[in-house]
């Protein structure tokens, strides 16, 4: 278990590697590895090597510094939501029978997307300062800049 931001985690965000898919993960992408930059960067990684389906990364990404607790619990919310391909939220109810493996896939990744979607939409809202829905004390201290 592990500590971020006053929540006890079951896991630990991982360490950046020295390699990922083969590629060496240069030292500026080491540094933002657990944030958005860094999942996107690791996208590209798949993309590059024609996979259609990526893995989900939304438990890589560190909770950021500086959210209410309001936004916190709604970005662990949105974190948390997985695809069971019976319950699909955007454009009403779906309940398709998954034939075919990559149709599954299909839909799990647009799940995924989706789901990112809100936790940076959420982020950003709490973030600007300008949600009417912050409530509570911030839960952690912005780091400061770097000089």
């Amino acid at each position: 278990m592990t500590a971020h931001c006053g929540l006890t985690t079951r896991f630990k965000l991982s360490e950046p590697p020295d390699t990922y898919l083969g590629v060496v993960v240069p030292e500026d992408v080491k540094a933002v590895w657990s944030t958005w930059d860094g999942v996107e960067w690791r996208r590209w990684r798949h993309y590059n090597r024609g996979d259609l389906y990526l893995p989900d990364q939304r438990f890589s990404v560190r909770l950021p510094a500086g959210m209410c607790v309001f936004h916190r619990d709604m970005w662990l919310r949105w974190r948390n939501r997985f695809f069971s391909g019976r319950t699909w939220f955007g454009d009403g109810f779906r309940s398709a029978y998954m034939a075919a493996a990559d149709a599954w896939d299909h839909y799990r990744n647009e799940w995924d997307e989706k789901t990112i979607e809100q936790m940076r939409a959420v982020e950003e809202s709490c973030l600007s300062g300008r949600s009417k829905q912050c409530a509570g004390q911030r839960i952690c201290r912005k780091l400061p800049e770097a000089a």
